[in-house]
């Protein structure tokens, strides 16, 4: 921002994640107020914001008047590396990937799955892709709730592997509950599965409930549940995946991404040159 008075070059800010301006985002900093202060005049004052999702340009709105000057650039994802795969599962392959931490909801796909069971499907299995300090915790739930020959815990496998993987499940399964977009959801789309994710957060800006995956409320078991029984009918869950992978080759591919961030730089561009034109 001083750089930008000093020597009259315009600069834009990018918002990749929802705690933007949360106080626990400065937490063990010594001065958290005056980062957070600072970080305020550095949105106030910028040329243009650009948010991965409009939620997280509301978050941003929130705090700063920044509504004039803001866009959505969706990240994106590369549709020539994660592509579908021929593969017959002798049972539903659920898989999510993500740290294992308290927002990412592991907890709630680990208990619908018990709900399932309850429900009498047997003919389905769930793998989980990351680390995070709630390994042994969701082990141990999924102990507990006597669904463990049902769970696979992988941990961190590199991101070859992880695709890979994904091109080998049926349907992708993170109801994450405070995620700024979500580049997983996209990767996991293009490799032709269906996704089930949150609504209030920014995947709810890229794909529409019931055609290519479910939209269920956050932390809401039963409809998470729901969501996971009905894409165990294999033909529902291809449908949808065929329409998945449609939508993220139609609109989020990187070069998309690229494009819309470019489009941005050349509007703060033109509106600066043209103020000079005019002094």
């Amino acid at each position: 921002m001083l750089a930008s008075k000093k020597y009259h070059i315009p600069y834009i800010v990018h918002g990749h994640g929802l705690d933007v301006f949360l106080e626990k985002s400065y937490q063990g900093y010594r001065n958290c107020s005056k980062i957070g202060m600072a970080c305020k005049k550095a949105f106030a004052h910028a040329d243009a914001v650009v948010g991965v999702s409009q939620k997280v340009l509301d978050k941003i709105e929130a705090c700063v008047p920044v509504k004039e000057k803001s866009y959505v650039a969706f990240n994106g994802v590369d549709t020539e590396q994660f592509v579908p795969a021929e593969h017959k599962n002798s049972v539903v392959k659920f898989i999510s990937v993500g740290n294992l931490i308290p927002l990412k909801g592991h907890e709630y796909t680990i208990r619908a799955a018990r709900q399932l069971v309850e429900k009498g499907y047997t003919n389905f299995h769930l793998d989980i892709v990351g680390r995070g300090f709630l390994e042994e915790e969701l082990k141990g739930l999924a102990d507990k709730l006597e669904i463990s020959s049902y769970v696979t815990f992988h941990g961190y496998i590199p991101y070859d592997k992880v695709r890979s993987m994904m091109q080998m499940s049926d349907v992708f399964v993170m109801p994450s509950y405070y995620e700024a977009l979500g580049c997983v959801y996209l990767e996991a789309m293009a490799c032709g599965l269906p996704v089930i994710g949150c609504l209030k957060n920014g995947i709810d800006e890229v794909f529409e409930d019931g055609k290519q995956g479910f939209l269920i409320e956050n932390k809401n078991l039963e409809q998470l549940t729901e969501a996971m029984e009905k894409l165990l009918d294999c033909s529902l869950s291809v449908q949808m995946g065929k329409a998945a992978r449609e939508l993220v080759t139609a609109r989020f591919k990187w070069i998309d991404s690229a494009e819309s961030v470019a489009t941005v730089y050349r509007k703060v561009h033109e509106r600066i040159d043209y103020a000079w034109n005019i002094k």
